[in-house]
């Protein structure tokens, strides 16, 4: 029998005296769809892919870029995210014995800039409430979130027809002369495209008219020279370096889309109650994402398209992170938000989340280590960097009530506090502190005069506090239906209740332990022999008996040997209350730069110039502070020289460390070494002694690289990982700094 003949494997081998570069590099192989099919480091100098050659050859494109952050190793990666990432496509074409060699490496950055940027806005509607326009939200909506290639990523794909095609449309408007009136009869004046555009309305397509269009600009002169003279590679290279000049060109003219407007959708979200979406994307690089939303509802069973304008001019182009996308809707048939959500069991309590965005399900109530901490109890996750997040400033407890407590003798409730540790983890002597202060819950009553016609008489329903007959303050548990609290037929108020507001300004920072329990009219804690609290399920834990039961009995964690164990019992083995703790912290994050030496100098003058004798010989030594008064934090440092980029050998990031004194040296990011410094830096508040200081030696030939003498910038920025359960505190601290080298003279 004869045998299969057997090919060679596909070997890539790095260039010769790359080794260090490529430690950091890996190579990605893509399919025709943009998919990553293959990846591998290139770190032992060669990688043996396990694709076939016959499926390689004229089928694949290869890509080398850094390696993906630990943090980001969850990220998915296809051929437009290895562009964003400075990905670089090298010429491949396989020889006959199916091994390539690299022939060079370009510059990479590293470590790999990268930033998480979220996308969020509302969406709402207009409608006419008590014979007045109101705008309210729409909940439940189906939001698209899309990011739009660079120009840069496409432009040498677009056909030369097409271009020309463009450029003739354009050159035709320019061309347009307008008399324009005077004291004396004279020649044409050229005027600006807005007024001349208005005589070629043969180019707008008909919807144009029904839309709020951008003004056309008057392009620069280079630009207008390169669209009436220029070659048709110089009009491609303009097109691609003044891009933004043209969306309100293209906008009007739909059938150049399809080249010129490449639209990935990352992810779909729904809308709360509030008609507010978010999602967090990652981008590269110094380069924001450029967004595209559109948005479907669900009406009569069907989903239903009601939002989705012309992709280049709603185009959020290099979006700010975290700024609103603020989305009307106009079609009749959406309607406004009547919003509950998932409900509990009649005599069940939902302890759901801190504030409306971090279940308490998430915070650690375990004294094991997480990230870069030897102990993270009471903390919960900061992007992929472990459960490294306090909670601070002010936040709610968000509880779900569920509707048969009152036959079990249970009407109201208390939540309490004490402290257990100190920031430090150090225990300390507290006693119980009763959370007290104004509550009340806000109802809706809408009326139907006409479809389009509604009214509501929004109200709200106070919880409290009411005071026990010892003079502690309680709260009353809401019904699920509004009506039965309000005493007015046809009101509703969301499933979930904000059952407590804290504010933690002020607290001393440390491990606290919160607890609710459950009482009756007379404020006395009512012991049940089964479990009525639940928490959020997650996907590690035991199936549930019910499919799609999104809780889990509190008690029933330990039974399943899961970590946690929230319920409190009295001696009788009854549940009297439900507990769990939290990290609270307030303190900001610190940074500062200090005097770079050069060659044992330092650059502290006038001039700010150090200087060195011997290049090849001698150092730099670059010292920065960053870091929180409890390890909370997140820091970058980058060196820039000139205009020419970040020197990667300067730069280092990550979380912040944990030098222990002085005396001791702790091994950081990118061979920086770290110990403590005793003197304070201004920052917001709590300036801080006994700092993580970093620092390193570099020799001067690697800071000057072909240069003689060179500027640089120092740049320091230390996030804090605190949130107050729905967004990130910006307990924040940063600096800049810069000098010069040049030799002695």
């Amino acid at each position: 029998m004869a045998r299969e003949k057997q090919t060679s494997p596909v070997v890539i081998k790095i260039p010769k005296g790359a080794e260090k570069q490529a430690a950091n590099l890996k190579l990605y192989l893509v399919d025709k769809q943009g998919n990553v099919i293959e990846s591998q480091s290139l770190k032992s100098g060669e990688v043996r892919l396990k694709t076939s050659a016959d499926s390689i050859e004229g089928k694949t494109r290869v890509y080398i870029a850094p390696e993906l952050p630990a943090e980001l190793s969850q990220v998915t990666i296809n051929e437009n995210a290895l562009k964003n990432m400075g990905a670089w496509q090298p010429s491949f074409r396989l020889p006959p014995t199916h091994v390539f060699q690299i022939p060079y490496f370009p510059p990479f950055p590293w470590p790999l800039p990268f930033g998480w940027c979220n996308v969020q806005g509302t969406v709402t509607k207009t409608f006419n409430v008590n014979g007045v326009p109101e705008v309210l939200p729409i909940c439940d909506a189906r939001v698209h979130i899309c990011e739009v290639q660079r120009i840069l990523f496409i432009i040498d794909r677009i056909p030369s027809n097409i271009l020309n095609e463009l450029r003739d449309r354009l050159a035709s408007i320019i061309q347009i002369p307008i008399p324009i009136p005077g004291p004396d009869p004279g020649p044409i004046e050229e005027v600006n495209f807005s007024r001349a555009f208005q005589q070629k309305t043969n180019l707008v397509e008909t919807r144009s008219a029904q839309l709020d269009l951008p003004e056309l600009p008057e392009l620069p002169q280079n630009v207008q020279n390169s669209i009436l003279s220029g070659s048709a590679e110089t009009f491609r290279a303009t097109l691609a370096s003044n891009f933004q000049l043209f969306h309100p060109f293209l906008c009007r003219w739909p059938w150049f889309w399809p080249w010129f407007y490449i639209c990935d959708e990352i992810a779909t979200v729904t809308t709360d109650c509030n008609g507010r979406f978010d999602y967090n994307i990652i981008y590269f690089l110094k380069n924001h994402p450029n967004v595209y939303v559109w948005v479907e509802v669900l009406i009569g069973g069907v989903w239903t398209t009601v939002y989705r304008p012309w992709i280049s001019c709603y185009t959020y182009w290099n979006y700010a992170c975290g700024t609103d996308i603020n989305i009307t809707v106009t079609n009749p048939d959406v309607l406004p938000c009547f919003c509950g959500g998932s409900t509990v069991e009649d005599d069940h309590v939902w302890i759901k989340t801190v504030n409306w965005g971090t279940s308490i399900r998430s915070i650690q109530q375990v004294q094991t280590s997480s990230g870069h901490l030897s102990n993270a109890v009471g903390l919960t996750a900061y992007g992929g960097y472990g459960n490294i997040s306090p909670f601070g400033s002010s936040f709610p407890f968000v509880v779900q009530f569920g509707d048969g407590l009152n036959a079990t003798g249970i009407t109201y409730y208390r939540w309490s506090y004490t402290q257990k540790t100190d920031a430090y983890l150090t225990p300390v002597s507290d006693t119980k502190h009763i959370l007290n202060g104004s509550l009340s819950k806000t109802y809706n009553h809408w009326i139907e005069v006409t479809p389009t016609d509604w009214e509501n008489l929004p109200g709200t329903f106070a919880l409290g506090p009411f005071l026990d007959p010892s003079n502690n303050p309680m709260y009353k548990i809401p019904h699920l239906d509004a009506s039965v609290d309000s005493g007015i037929a046809g009101t509703f108020w969301d499933a979930d209740t904000a059952s407590v507001y804290i504010n933690t300004v002020g607290w001393n920072p440390g491990l606290y332990e919160f607890t609710i329990e459950l009482l009756d009219n007379n404020g006395n804690v009512v012991p049940l022999a089964a479990d009525p609290f639940k928490v959020d399920r997650l996907a590690s834990d035991p199936p549930p008996l019910v499919p799609g039961l999104v809780t889990i009995d509190a008690d029933g964690l330990l039974e399943n040997g899961l970590p946690e164990n929230y319920v409190i019992k009295n001696g009788a083995g009854q549940i009297i209350g439900f507990n769990f703790q939290m990290r609270v912290d307030n303190n900001y994050c610190y940074a500062g730069i200090s005097d770079a030496v050069v060659a044992g100098g330092t650059t502290d003058t006038e001039c700010g110039t150090g200087y060195y004798n011997d290049k090849n010989t001698d150092s730099a030594d670059l010292y920065f502070q960053a870091g929180h008064p409890h390890n909370f934090g997140i820091y970058s440092f980058a060196v820039y020289k000139g205009n020419s980029g970040a020197l990667a050998i300067a730069d280092s990031s990550g979380t912040t460390a944990n030098a222990n004194n002085a005396l001791t040296v702790t091994l950081g990011d990118n061979g920086y070494d770290i110990t403590q410094v005793d003197f304070p830096l201004p920052t917001p508040s709590n300036p801080v002694s006994n700092m993580d200081q970093y620092h390193k030696s570099i020799p001067v030939k690697d800071m000057l690289g072909n240069c003689i003498m060179a500027a640089f910038s120092e740049n320091v920025y230390v996030w804090a990982t605190h949130t107050n359960g729905d967004t990130r505190i910006g307990y924040d601290a940063s600096d800049v700094a810069a000098f010069s080298m040049a030799p002695h003279s």
